[in-house]
């Protein structure tokens, strides 16, 4: 039995991307998609707290202030001291940021990010917040691409339970594509600079060099002829520390000459590096999308994912960049269209229900738009039940924003992959318990 599903029939056009409206108004993708945004929203308010908890045992100023306000139930006053933490952490980014790009013309390039320690506080608690929460998101954003895929491709639409057990069986391929990119992207621009650092000390690089290859060489037969694993260990400690001290002490040793020629063959090296990295952070940023899709048609792995978004990316650019922007322009109307329904919906039935309570409900209101302030013991349940009920309404309008981008991602992904590889939109990985809805004919009964 064939793994995909191939039709002769359909062919993908750059106007199915106006079924994504349509596709989203699914209640089960919808509810997938709030269920990511909260997951995602609670595993970074964890995060929150642990660095303000952090931040607070080590002197933060503006963490000690946040946990005396919430230790006093004050939690406007811990928002807001929040809020004007991460503005002027904020702010110290940019101007260290700044200072950066400015210190690359002036060779001071590593001095001045030594001492961008906001900026470098705000890197890494940053990518570990985003990484956390991926975690959740790549689990919900996976079962609502199956369900636009299948729904696309087949014109079916996708149960809850499959979804989410598609998702689940293939969490470490959603969750992979961008980390890696991320990472590939990293490793490259890290090698560059160990490149920058070996051609400026050339002599003390060669004495590693040497030194590591007959540190090795001495570990291996030593280890051979004594037959102990310990002497081979102690061998290879010592040629280490040997070669470091070298290093060291022949790292004042400068042959200037040699040093401009490493340089002179060391920069074209460092330019081939830089561009591929470009280019992989040009797929973390545009083709993201289309690595969650290829998981969702193809059931492939994330290396697979990358290697298809990256090769779509790269050899239809001004084709994506078509299909990103008419999304864009039609996802922008739809947007406003859910958003004016939702909110006008919620702001009438306040209206009206109003007019006939009179002042006792208007207070309720104002309750709840002023986080409870001023509300009554009889009245804070009342303000808790119309905040849960806007509540209620954000979340499903932020899960069918998520259901309405994975719609328009996997149109996209069958689009591009009808341009590059000239596969039809119907063709996509079934299990086996989806087998049914290949559309086959049914049996004639027997006599």
């Amino acid at each position: 039995m064939d793994d995909h599903l191939t039709s002769e029939t359909k062919t993908a056009r750059w106007t199915d991307l106006f079924q994504c409206f349509r596709m989203s108004l699914d209640f089960e993708k919808v509810w997938h998609g709030a269920l990511g945004l909260a997951c995602a929203g609670l595993v970074l308010a964890a995060g929150l707290v642990v660095f303000v908890q952090i931040r607070q045992r080590t002197g933060g100023e503006i963490s000690r202030s946040v946990a005396d306000h919430v230790w006093k139930h004050d939690f406007r006053g811990a928002g807001e001291e929040l809020a004007d933490g991460f503005r002027k952490t904020w702010r110290s980014a940019v101007e260290d940021t700044k200072r950066i790009v400015c210190a690359v013309t002036d060779a001071e390039f590593g001095a001045v990010l030594a001492k961008a320690t906001d900026l470098r506080r705000a890197v890494f608690w940053g990518l570990a917040l985003l990484l956390l929460a991926r975690v959740p998101w790549a689990h919900f954003t996976g079962a609502i691409s199956r369900a636009a895929a299948v729904e696309y491709a087949l014109g079916e639409r996708l149960s809850r339970a499959e979804a989410t057990e598609f998702a689940r069986s293939r969490h470490s391929a959603y969750f992979w594509p961008p980390v890696l990119l991320g990472v590939i992207a990293g490793v490259l621009l890290l090698v560059t600079g160990l490149l920058g650092v070996v051609a400026g000390n050339l002599i003390a690089a060669g004495v590693i060099l040497v030194g590591g290859f007959v540190t090795l060489y001495a570990f291996v037969v030593v280890k051979q002829r004594l037959m102990s694993n310990s002497a081979g260990a102690a061998v290879g400690a010592l040629g280490t520390a040997i070669t470091i001290v070298c290093a060291w002490l022949v790292s004042c040793v400068h042959v200037r000459w040699l040093e401009q020629l490493a340089a002179v063959v060391v920069l074209p090296i460092g330019l081939v590096l830089v561009i591929a990295a470009a280019l992989l952070l040009l797929v973390l940023l545009f083709g993201r999308g289309l690595t969650v899709s290829a998981v969702s048609f193809e059931s492939s792995d994330a290396f697979d994912a990358v290697t298809r978004a990256s090769d779509y990316l790269l050899r239809r650019p001004w084709h994506l960049a078509l299909y990103s922007l008419a999304s864009l322009a039609y996802g922008a109307v739809c947007t406003v269209f859910v958003v004016v329904l939702t909110a006008g919906a919620f702001v009438v039935s306040i209206a009206i229900i109003g007019a006939g309570f009179g002042e006792s409900f208007a207070g309720l209101y104002a309750a709840m738009l002023a986080g409870g302030e001023g509300a009554t013991p009889s009245e804070f349940a009342a303000v808790l039940v119309l905040a849960f009920l806007a509540a209620m309404l954000a979340a499903l309008v932020g899960g069918w924003l998520v259901s309405f981008l994975q719609c328009s991602c996997a149109i996209r992904y069958a689009l591009m992959r009808q341009s590059v590889d000239g596969a039809g939109p119907s063709e996509i990985y079934l299990e086996p318990a989806l087998e049914p809805l290949r559309g086959s004919e049914p049996a004639a009964p027997t006599p």
